[in-house]
């Protein structure tokens, strides 16, 4: 109910501000002049560095990463704000915003309706995959903070994605195994991360998984 309601007012301020991309903006971006930068903290002149920041890494990720995929699949997609980022790199790809609240699937359409790109919202619970969902030859998944609120609890969607065999996944998470707790920063960083109950082991059971020929591991790499 808390994510729905956070995305019910995405959706409420994209229409109020004639359907512009920047009113899919996160919450959860707060305007702040104090950061962190490899493993240090900075003040920025900007209060909007860090979401500035992360629209330029993500330029660079998905340029890297997508330019090669038919169809990209964003899961806990929450504001569809990643999506229109997705579609003006690549406009004559498909789209599709999957997420467990009924807020994201309108925004998802109402961009594709206001846009004309080819997108399309959908209903879809991590907990509890729906395998009849059809994936495409070429398909890439991704996620971009959306397995961070599964916590250990993402061994179903995991099985989903084995079962469904997508061209490859991008994973953009808060990774719990990057912290070095000899760092002080870093050690706070991993006892919030804790209490947060935020993602955790993934990369140790993708590493098995590769190990065991489920998986191959192209990059894993920690953005200071």
């Amino acid at each position: 109910s808390a994510w729905e309601k956070g995305w019910e007012e995405n959706l409420k301020n994209f229409i109020k501000n004639q359907h512009k991309i920047e009113a899919l903006t996160p919450g959860y971006y707060r305007a702040s002049n104090i950061k962190r930068l490899k493993r240090e903290y900075i003040k920025t002149d900007s209060s909007t560095f860090e979401f500035d920041f992360f629209r330029v890494f993500r330029h660079w990720a998905f340029n890297r990463y997508l330019s090669k995929a038919n169809e990209i699949l964003e899961f806990a997609c929450g504001s569809g704000h990643n999506l229109p980022a997705m579609a003006q790199l690549f406009p004559k790809k498909s789209f599709h915003g999957l997420d467990w609240t009924l807020s994201s699937k309108k925004i998802v359409d109402l961009i594709a309706e206001k846009y004309g790109w080819q997108m399309k919202g959908h209903l879809f619970n991590m907990f509890e995959p729906n395998y009849s969902l059809h994936i495409p030859n070429n398909s890439v998944f991704v996620t971009i903070g959306g397995l961070e609120q599964l916590g250990k609890e993402y061994e179903s969607f995991l099985e989903f994605i084995f079962n469904k065999k997508p061209s490859y996944c991008l994973h953009i998470e808060p990774i719990y195994e990057f912290y070095d707790t000899s760092n002080l920063l870093d050690y706070l960083g991993s006892l919030y991360h804790k209490q947060r109950k935020y993602l955790s082991g993934f990369l140790t059971r993708i590493k098995k998984a590769e190990e065991s020929g489920q998986a191959t591991i192209i990059d894993c790499k920690r953005i200071y």
